[in-house]
């Protein structure tokens, strides 16, 4: 909705200035989204390797001697 409403302010600007080319008021908003859907990924991935590392078997080291 918030793109849509940018588009028409851009598509009225242009009609009030009389202006052959229109005014992309929606494309800090469109980058804002790509970088927002990028982190998001980011921590997705970050948090299900997180979550495969603890779920696989793992051996402790160090903790050889200590069982006499």
């Amino acid at each position: 909705m918030l793109l849509f409403a940018f588009c028409s302010l851009g598509v009225t600007t242009l009609a009030a200035l009389h202006s052959p080319v229109g005014i992309p008021f929606q494309v800090p908003f469109i980058l804002l989204a790509f970088l927002t859907s990028f982190i998001q990924a980011l921590v997705f991935t970050l948090l299900s390797t997180i979550y495969i590392l603890l779920w696989l078997p793992h051996h402790d080291h160090g903790t050889e001697g200590l069982h006499d």
